[in-house]
């Protein structure tokens, strides 16, 4: 995500595995032919470790430290916050339409992965808490006359896409940037 990287000095931060609000195994949505008939049902397995593992490598892209810590567990000696996430939600949908072009069957997409965030001190005090919904829609929508192709096609890799601007928009999130220790001390967040 665009100013998500390289803007916090390199201090230490526990990160707590992902929880989730559904179970294991989420029916995440479906892909759709042109007369609204089921073809294929999206499940998505390990969602909780992937989203952790996004957490971890966002916050490292950033400048911080990550520590992965076990839930439960006190943040080690040296870091200041922990990160707490939870999956609210996950869906995705692709539609295909009547309309064919020379690159095939067109379709809508929509995409979405909310997560709730939450950083505590190392007293367990909650100094930030947020949901954010990271969204993904196929295709682009036009600009002008100008109309664009999609840029994913598979449905899996478009609710990656709402993943990774979810756990982005944490690194983005003016209320959590303004907690973190800047890489340039001194500068306006804006210029961080």
């Amino acid at each position: 995500m665009p100013g998500s990287q390289h803007v916090f000095a390199p201090a230490e931060v526990a990160v707590r595995p992902t929880a989730l609000r559904a179970p294991d195994v989420i029916e995440a949505g479906a892909v759709y032919d042109a007369d609204n008939k089921r073809i294929t049902q999206i499940v998505v397995r390990d969602l909780a470790d992937t989203v952790s593992d996004a957490i971890l490598r966002a916050l490292g892209d950033a400048g911080l430290k990550p520590v992965a810590i076990e839930s439960g567990d006190a943040p080690p000696a040296g870091v200041d916050f922990v990160i707490d996430s939870t999956v609210e939600s996950a869906s995705v949908e692709k539609r295909f339409a009547a309309e064919e072009t020379i690159h095939g069957k067109t379709f809508a997409m929509n995409a979405s992965l909310k997560i709730e965030f939450q950083l505590r001190n190392r007293a367990g005090k909650v100094m930030y808490a947020n949901e954010i919904d990271g969204r993904e829609h196929e295709p682009p929508k036009p600009v002008g006359s100008e109309v664009f192709l999609p840029l994913e096609t598979d449905p899996y890799e478009s609710l990656s896409v709402a993943m990774s601007r979810a756990v982005g928009g944490l690194i983005v999130d003016p209320a959590f940037v303004a907690l973190m220790p800047p890489l340039h001390p001194g500068a306006p967040p804006e210029a961080r």
